[in-house]
């Protein structure tokens, strides 16, 4: 069963971004350290332009805006 998918991978990053382990986020997921790694270098689950949507969403986040 597929346990990730593109919100989740999504989630992951933001919760790297934010300071959580590799370990951690895999083990919240149900999912490996190497999954999670592989998310993490954008070796896996990686869209140049769903990231950059995702990057600015936190930013303004960030700013209150």
């Amino acid at each position: 069963m597929l346990k990730l998918n593109w919100e989740k991978a999504d989630e992951i990053r933001d919760l790297l971004d934010e300071g959580l382990t590799v370990s951690e986020i895999a083990k919240k997921y149900g999912v490996s350290d190497a999954q999670v790694s592989r998310i993490k270098y954008k070796d896996a689950w990686y869209d140049f332009n769903r990231d950059m949507v995702r990057r600015q969403r936190r930013a303004k986040q960030k700013t209150g805006g």
